[in-house]
């Protein structure tokens, strides 16, 4: 089995790739975006664009996108690119073993956004 027959390591490197590649040129700008803000824009950006992928193809007999690269795009600070693919292509909103994994990875975050404040806050 060759590495490019295998979905979810072959859309993980590529979304993960095209973030880091959105990340890097913003961090170039004239006036660059704090670091970590940077990744979130970069990888919701391209979480957004895989979850349309995936929804376009849905119908077709193309390779889907595997819900564990979906959700490792989420966990990686995609969420608001994928809250808001789908809400707009209407993509993996049904399925409740999806919606609750989804649901726990923002919770994961927002506990780590949570004690990352708190560790900044305390650090001052």
């Amino acid at each position: 089995m060759s590495f490019w027959s295998q979905p979810a390591l072959r859309f993980g490197l590529l979304g993960f790739g095209f973030s880091a590649a959105i990340f890097a040129w913003l961090t170039t700008l004239d006036q660059p975006l704090h670091w970590l803000l940077s990744w979130c824009v970069a990888v919701s950006a391209v979480t957004f664009l895989i979850f349309g992928y995936d929804k376009a193809v849905s119908r077709l007999t193309w390779t889907r996108v595997p819900e564990r690269t979906l959700l490792w795009l989420v966990f990686s600070g995609g969420t608001p690119g994928a809250l808001a693919g789908m809400s707009l292509f209407r993509h993996k909103t049904i399925k409740a073993s999806f919606r609750n994994r989804f649901w726990g990875a923002v919770a994961i975050q927002l506990l780590l956004v949570v004690v990352w404040l708190v560790w900044r806050s305390s650090a001052d």
